[in-house]
């Protein structure tokens, strides 16, 4: 047997034998009997808290006045811890009401020994008594609300969300670590908002613990202990750990210690520091079968999965038996704040991970109710079709500013100076069924789209503006011409052959039989057909459209020029000239044909 369970044994036989006036007084603070020292033969009355408890705790005394006592032949399962108080062979006072499942335990003063041990369960599935909870949430989300919610159940013995009133513990005392927040005008005010029991809820301080270690008593009301300015209790060394183990252990009937916030009490210079300390605080929680819950704003901003997103340090992450974050939902639909579970090492179902949406009730007090999963994390569906909706709303005022039409390049390049992308806006373009246009420009093909009528306004202008520059063209042309002439491509294809004459003579200054082509072209579109002439005689004479063009062998004279004979011994007339006065031939009847006929 050890020192302190000796000890122990001693002051609760002392305790004992001490007499207790059957109407001693009803306040805790001058109430001296401590916890576990009642005996079979003294029932300390005790006076309902006025607080306006809830229709589903099963833990409301039935009368003003009951009786701390417990039940027959029950025993605790911490024995090593709860031997210290004597409860055993009580007898149960009136007609109390019973938990299905588990006998109930009339409630006690604040600082009386704990009720019958509840299976370890704070709230059912996710959080045991002797774990380590977290809670990650941004400065003004409103965490210290949640905590202070959760304390209002464990000191008026209701059951947490999702838990059926068996699952609830019997009224026990909380230990708060605030150092942020006034406690009698803020922290106490909102945990009776909440329909807590202000009477069971204490706050550490310095001068409490060190008070706390030589006494079993529950301190008094208004408490002395709370010295402005020594709220903050620095927790990062093993002195002051040990500290808040002896008074914890002098107080078997606090069941639940918040810690708000974490940064606010240990400050440690290295992340080995501070995983031995995080380990010494789950080595207290499970020999003490106490709920430690921190709350603790995100210090971890990257890319990660599950709890490092939020959490740097790794000792927190590993010890922590479940890991809440509360936050802002993406739509108020979804409630004013929720709190998702991140982690949680028990072996239950997975519904004890689903998401909780919390509202606030005129009243101040927390309504809280199941959720989808989907309230932090939009699905892919909606996030496109978010931004979906945002593309269409740019695509029609871009529309209307342009009237109707737009080229796709320069709508792609202002969108994503816009912040929209460019495959939402192509998508936009295909749901609102816009055309597209495609016309030809020096950098390439532009691609048009806009509104169908838009769209066919604009092709009927760039087909009015094309026939229009055609026919300015064919215009042009036709003002170039003489009065009654002829264009030669005006007559159709020119069909050509070419034969042999037997009249042409030996060529001196070229090869045997090369010869000069003559062309008299044939109109087959021209209806008066048209002027040719032998070259080999120097005459000529109209012939019919059709006519064919001759090989020729024209004379050549001394000079060694393309000569032919001119009729009735005139000389000589050049080859060439004759054949550009052809030429005019095939324009239709010209003064150069006519010269030319009358010379032959």
């Amino acid at each position: 047997m050890s020192r302190y369970t000796r000890a122990l044994r001693k002051a609760a036989k002392v305790a004992a034998q001490a007499p207790v006036p059957s109407d001693g007084p009803q306040n805790p603070a001058v109430n001296s009997v401590s916890a576990g020292s009642l005996t079979p033969r003294e029932i300390v009355p005790a006076t309902g808290f006025p607080i306006d408890s809830p229709e589903s705790s099963p833990h409301q005394p039935p009368t003003a006045e009951t009786g701390t006592t417990s039940v027959p032949g029950l025993g605790s399962p911490r024995t090593g811890r709860d031997a210290t108080g004597g409860l055993s062979g009580l007898n149960a006072c009136g007609a109390v009401s019973t938990i299905p499942g588990r006998d109930w335990v009339p409630d006690s003063r604040p600082g009386a020994l704990r009720q019958p041990f509840n299976d370890g369960w704070l709230w059912r599935d996710r959080i045991r008594a002797g774990d380590l909870s977290v809670i990650v949430a941004n400065h003004g989300v409103g965490a210290s609300t949640v905590a202070s919610d959760w304390i209002a159940r464990v000191t008026t013995g209701r059951a947490f969300p999702g838990c059926s009133p068996g699952d609830a513990l019997p009224p026990s005392d909380a230990l708060l670590l605030n150092a942020v927040e006034d406690f009698s005008r803020t922290v106490i005010r909102r945990i009776v908002q909440q329909g807590g029991n202000p009477q069971r809820v204490l706050l550490a301080t310095n001068p409490l613990l060190e008070w706390g270690e030589g006494n079993r008593d529950f301190p008094p009301d208004p408490n002395p202990f709370l010295v402005p300015g020594e709220s903050r209790i620095r927790l990062q060394t093993t002195a002051a750990m040990e500290k808040l183990g002896r008074f914890l252990r002098q107080r078997p009937s606090i069941r639940l210690v918040v810690i708000d916030h974490l940064k606010q009490h240990f400050r440690c210079d290295s992340e080995r520091a501070f995983e031995g300390l995080m380990h010494d605080l789950v080595s207290l929680a499970r020999e003490l079968d106490i709920a430690f819950v921190l709350i603790q704003p995100p210090d971890a901003f990257r890319k990660a999965e599950g709890t490092a997103q939020y959490l740097k340090s790794d000792s927190l992450r590993q010890v922590a038996r479940s890991i809440w974050r509360l936050a802002t939902p993406v739509r108020r639909s979804y409630g004013e704040r929720v709190l998702q579970c991140l982690k949680l090492s028990h072996p239950v179902e997975d519904q004890a991970r689903q998401n909780w949406r919390i509202d606030r009730q005129p009243s101040g007090r927390l309504e809280w109710k199941p959720g989808t999963g989907m309230e932090l994390y939009a699905p892919l569906d909606e996030i496109r079709q978010a931004a979906l909706n945002n593309a269409h709303h740019y695509l029609i005022h871009r529309l209307n500013v342009n009237d109707g039409t737009m080229d796709i390049e320069d709508l792609l390049a202002d969108g994503r100076r816009c912040g929209i992308d460019p495959k939402h806006l192509r998508d936009a373009v295909i749901q609102n069924a816009l055309e597209a246009l495609y016309q030809d420009h020096h950098d390439g093909t532009r691609t048009i789209v806009g509104w169908p009528d838009a769209i066919a306004r604009l092709n009927a202008q760039w087909i009015r503006r094309a026939e229009w520059q055609r026919l300015q063209q064919e215009s042009q042309r036709t003002s170039l011409l003489v009065p009654g002439e002829v264009r030669p491509y005006d007559a159709g294809p020119v069909e050509m052959s070419v034969t042999p004459s037997s009249q042409s003579a030996a060529i001196p200054d070229n090869r045997p039989g090369e010869g000069t082509l003559a062309m008299s072209p044939s109109l087959a579109s021209a209806a008066e057909g048209s002027a040719a002439e032998d070259i080999s005689t120097g005459t000529s004479a109209s012939a019919e459209a059709g006519a064919d063009c001759r090989l020729i062998k024209p004379n050549v004279g001394d000079e060694g020029l393309l000569q032919s004979p001119g009729p009735a011994g005139r000389g000589a007339t050049p080859n060439l000239a004759k054949l550009l006065a052809l030429l005019e031939v095939v324009a239709g009847s010209s003064p150069a044909a006519e010269g030319l006929s009358q010379a032959g």
